[in-house]
């Protein structure tokens, strides 16, 4: 059996070109010179529509008491948004940056996901609560209570705290 030595050369610089650039369009960031006018237009039809106000706040307040993350793959509870679909969303960004002092595109998107992850059922006095922090080695899941009245969160109730340990 004969062996072309360079056709098998060619064919690991192909695989090596092909690699490089997968690698490189997985780093690609999304940026406002990357977005054309009819994904701004697009962007009327913000997130942040899709929460009352008073939800927003207690999603927002939640995060900042608990800031539940994941890491592994472990996956939230709410509905998954891509990245660039939530970079488009202009009002949705500004609302992220200003509450929680974040610039990067990923912590913007982790602080999508976190307010997006937590579950809300509205009841005669305020919300009942559940969020999952995935963080690592241990999967925490909280459920409580938030009293809330005539505009004021009144209590934060924790009532149950799940750890689960996963193998690292």
């Amino acid at each position: 059996m004969k062996f072309n030595i360079s056709v098998f050369a060619r064919s690991s610089q192909v695989f090596f070109v092909t690699s490089i650039i997968l690698i490189l369009s997985g780093c690609y960031t999304i940026n406002e010179n990357n977005l054309d006018d009819q994904t701004l237009a697009a962007s009327k039809d913000s997130k942040i529509e899709q929460y009352s106000n008073v939800e927003l706040e207690i999603r927002t307040v939640l995060v900042k008491k608990f800031n539940p993350g994941q890491c592994f793959g472990m996956p939230s509870t709410g509905p998954f948004y891509g990245i660039k679909q939530i970079l488009n969303d202009k009002l949705w960004c500004e609302y992220i940056k200003n509450t929680f002092e974040v610039k990067s595109n990923h912590d913007i998107y982790e602080k999508s996901q976190q307010l997006d992850g937590i579950k809300l059922i509205e009841t005669n006095y305020g919300f009942d609560f559940r969020l999952v922090d995935g963080r690592c080695c241990t999967i925490i899941t909280y459920k409580g209570t938030i009293y809330y009245q005539d505009g004021v969160i009144e209590k934060i109730d924790v009532s149950e705290v799940d750890r689960n340990k996963r193998p690292c």
